[in-house]
């Protein structure tokens, strides 16, 4: 088995396409988030300057109004203090929680699934497996290292480019956020655990439209649309989606939170797991 998975992890470390695809999403899209938001942030302060100066031409015209009139009692307005301070490790464990990941993950991993049967991979390494879901097994392997892989790149481009756009006014880390480790543990393990879903699903149908379709549908909230899903199921059953539980990631504040997004992630994956290894192994391989 272990021969499978390193052959597994091979074949995706060694397509081309793949590895651009991943180099594009990893490198250029932090840099242009992190470009976006340095924009934002400066209209943002260009505004509240220009307001901030209305203002005060405001006080003045208003001081030398009372002044006219003989009162000259003056007030001196407390002004709030905004921390523009942005912490590089904080900000790339909230992108953990967005779904843009997940999404890519999920694009690209079913892509990579579903190759195996048209470069003929499957039929190669059929003879090898002792058991049928030996192969399988190797793609959930890929789906970890995979995941890890691409959000340890993407957070060091993120943060890198953060330092260099927003330059003095950034710090590594908010330590007042105790939970902050916790959050991106549990934001790599739910990713793994969405991705690896739709991969699964991948391997199960032998092909990877639907999966796909079904993955960025997921990441776009579609479950919001459908209506009375609660009253029909008798639960509130977001609290049990992985999508739900990743967005619930950044607002952790107690043990509790986390351990209810963890025990979701780890059913979902035995679950999933279980079904696909079974029939894998009741079936024909190609």
């Amino acid at each position: 088995m272990i021969n499978v998975i390193k052959m597994n992890i091979y074949r995706f470390f060694h397509t081309k396409s793949l590895l651009l695809v991943m180099l594009i999403f990893c490198v250029i899209l932090p840099v242009g988030m992190s470009f976006l938001a340095y924009k934002i942030n400066e209209y943002s302060a260009k505004e509240a300057a220009a307001a901030e100066a209305v203002k005060d031409n405001s006080d003045a015209d208003y001081s030398e109004s009372q002044k006219s009139n003989g009162i000259t009692v003056e007030v001196e307005e407390e002004r709030e203090n905004l921390d523009d301070t942005t912490y590089l490790f904080n900000e790339f464990v909230g992108s953990l929680t967005n779904g843009v990941i997940a999404l890519f993950l999920t694009i690209i991993l079913t892509i990579f699934a579903h190759g195996e049967r048209k470069n003929g991979f499957i039929k190669n390494i059929a003879g090898q497996c002792r058991y049928k879901s030996y192969n399988y097994i190797g793609k959930a392997a890929v789906v970890a290292v995979v995941t890890i892989v691409t959000i340890a790149v993407f957070g060091v481009f993120l943060m890198a480019s953060e330092k260099l756009f927003f330059g003095d006014t950034t710090k590594l880390i908010d330590t007042s956020d105790s939970y902050i480790c916790i959050k991106l543990l549990l934001g790599i393990f739910i990713n793994m655990a969405f991705a690896g879903l739709f991969v699964m699903l991948t391997v199960m149908l032998r092909g990877f439209t639907i999966p796909m379709i079904a993955g960025i549908l997921c990441t776009l909230g579609i479950e919001s649309f459908i209506p009375n899903l609660d009253a029909v199921l008798h639960t509130n059953i977001y609290d049990y989606l992985l999508m739900t539980n990743l967005g619930k990631i950044g607002a952790i504040a107690a043990n509790s939170d986390a351990y209810k997004i963890l025990a979701v992630g780890i059913g979902f994956i035995i679950v999933y797991n279980i079904i696909a290894v079974f029939i894998e192994n009741k079936r024909d391989v190609v």
